[in-house]
């Protein structure tokens, strides 16, 4: 009989068993003693991964509470506030907080997030405009036609009539025969298409306006002037023109006509968005709308006086637009910048006026033992209250710190090693709880704290000396 032969186990498979991993072993040790489902602190420090965290200062929470309120009810004056905190204090999470308040809680005010100041003043403009996005600048734009359109067709305007005039008199294009259901007998009226069902919705008007074979620019003359008349009369031609032709344009023209607006081209730059100007219509396009007040964010505004792609002139350009945009727009713009301290000094030595107009200013100092309380408070419930989502079983106290304890955290305060930003603050509480888990730590002692801050010191100055992080 002939026996199977068998190769040498090379791999070391036989009686091979699964094993708990590292991770499992390591949740199984903080839902036991820290009654965490996992480490609750962000590895990165960044606290804007979750839009949804308060500030961890009081004070801070008080006064942008105060600067929006009284802007949005003051609203024929520009406020402006700066928020001024080295790299890791916040800044930028103080700003994301206050563009999701806003948006979520003012019905008619809108905040716009500008990420960093780019290499030019116009740039602004093409932040707000891609923070509203194609769809609804097209949408705007078509309300505020709509409003004179559906006066007009009240009221049997001579303006109207010159529109229907010009569009029936049109002749059709010779493909438009061979569309079905367009013969003479089915095709609507001027009535069927400008009245005011028909206007209520852009996409549908034009639906049914192509269905007439009628060509768009028809239109443009009409729309420029229901736009001159609402917006601005002295608003340049450039700018209504732009608005004008990305409404009329069809749908598969509508990215070059959003980049037309956008003014991506660096000679249409130079005509279309004239920064203030540009503003200021814009700012009235959002108000015809419904947005009267609007909130502008400028994140990293260090750039402008203290980084190294502007040139000279263009950080002069860059300051005076800001000038002007606050000297000159006297109504429905709140103006908010995050800026470094250093940055902050040179700014107000190149353009000293902007220190008058900017008289509202946060400090974000280093953070105090209240600060890190509800920091951590904040990050231990928002895990268990995930884990009670998961779980209904897990059970949790909401004042309950662990595994901190009030003493631990005046120490961790006395003795940080480095900045105590918020950032740096959440990387440390981060590889605190990891070396917890990682040594099966039941408890964090004041001595346990010790060995922590030497590592997380020693970690620091390695990564200083590599260059990595600011």
């Amino acid at each position: 009989m002939e026996t199977t032969k068998h190769t040498e186990d090379l791999f070391g498979l036989e009686g091979i068993t699964t094993q708990v991993t590292s991770g499992e072993v390591q949740a199984t040790f903080l839902r036991a003693h820290f009654n965490l489902p996992w480490n609750p602190f962000p590895p990165s420090g960044i606290a804007t991964e979750s839009p949804d965290a308060p500030p961890f200062r009081e004070e801070h929470t008080r006064q942008i509470s105060e600067f929006i309120r009284a802007a949005y009810r003051q609203r024929l004056t520009t406020k402006g506030l700066v928020i001024i905190g080295d790299f890791g204090t916040g800044k930028s999470h103080l700003l994301r907080l206050m563009e999701k308040q806003i948006n979520e809680n003012l019905a008619d005010a809108r905040a716009i997030y500008v990420d960093r100041p780019r290499l030019e003043a116009q740039e602004l403009n093409r932040a707000i405009l891609r923070a509203l996005g194609e769809d609804t600048v097209r949408k705007m734009t078509w309300f505020i036609v709509r409003q004179q359109l559906a006066e007009d067709i009240q009221q049997s305007s001579p303006e109207l009539a010159q529109l229907r005039a010009k569009v029936e008199a049109s002749k059709r294009p010779p493909w438009q025969t061979y569309l079905p259901g367009l013969d003479s007998a089915t095709v609507p009226s001027f009535e069927a298409v400008f009245n005011h069902k028909q206007i209520d919705d852009y996409r549908e008007f034009f639906q049914a306006y192509d269905q007439q074979g009628w060509n768009r620019e028809l239109l443009r003359d009409y729309f420029t002037n229901a736009l001159r008349r609402l917006i601005v009369p002295q608003s340049p031609s450039e700018f209504v023109n732009a608005f004008v032709t990305l409404l009329l344009a069809p749908d598969e023209k509508a990215i070059a006509s959003w980049e037309s607006l956008l003014a991506l081209g660096p000679r249409q730059a130079k005509t279309l968005l004239r920064p203030r100007e540009f503003l200021q219509d814009l700012l009235k396009i959002l108000a015809l709308n419904g947005r009267n007040y609007t909130f502008l964010l400028i994140d990293e505004f260090e750039e402008v006086p203290l980084g190294a792609l502007l040139t000279a002139r263009q950080r002069e350009d860059y300051l005076y637009t800001v000038s002007e945009v606050l000297n000159q727009i006297r109504e429905g713009l709140g103006l908010v910048l995050s800026i470094t301290p250093k940055a902050w000094e040179r700014l107000t030595e190149l353009t000293p006026q902007l220190k008058d107009r900017l008289p509202e200013v946060i400090q974000l100092g280093p953070l105090d033992a209240r600060d890190v309380t509800n920091m951590i408070r904040y990050y231990l419930m928002r895990a268990r209250e995930n884990a009670k989502k998961d779980d209904p079983t897990f059970t949790y106290d909401e004042m309950d710190l662990r595994p901190f304890s009030p003493e631990v955290i005046q120490s961790l305060v006395t003795k940080f090693p480095t900045d105590r930003t918020a950032r740096n603050v959440l990387q440390f509480l981060y590889q605190l709880v990891e070396y917890c888990a990682t040594n099966q730590i039941a408890s964090i002692t004041l001595e346990v704290l010790d060995e922590a801050l030497k590592i997380f010191d020693t970690m620091k100055v390695i990564r200083r000396a590599r260059g990595v992080g600011r």
